[in-house]
């Protein structure tokens, strides 16, 4: 157990992880002048702390055993997987959101002729 938490890659990893859920509660915080701390647990949004995590622990790896290392490859290898994962995700939600968006608009009533409170 102590050489778990003696593991270089696995500290930067969760403290990038808890640096990018800190960062969703501070641009929550900027953005609607509350704070939500069931952001520090929440999955999903901007930062990605999958992203924060992956990419820590490679570079972790890179400093202890070299970039040229099979582990690094590895390491290199799941980050990779697991941004492109995570960007086409956003990318999806982003499409459904605006098919959202375009659909609400359409079914919005369009009043013709003169508004409330129009002068004659």
């Amino acid at each position: 157990m102590r050489n778990l938490l003696n593991n270089p890659a696995l500290i930067y990893g969760a403290l990038a992880w808890c640096f990018a859920q800190g960062l969703k509660v501070l641009l929550c915080y900027v953005r609607e002048r509350r704070v939500d701390l069931r952001l520090m647990t929440a999955a999903g949004g901007m930062p990605s702390s999958h992203s924060a995590l992956v990419s820590a622990m490679a570079v972790a790896i890179a400093f202890r055993e070299g970039l040229d290392s099979p582990l690094f490859a590895l390491a290199a290898g799941v980050a990779g997987v697991v941004m492109y994962d995570a960007a086409s995700i956003r990318r999806a939600a982003g499409h459904r959101n605006g098919d959202r968006r375009r659909s609400r608009q359409l079914r919005r009533p369009r009043h013709r002729g003169r508004g409330v409170g129009a002068r004659s």
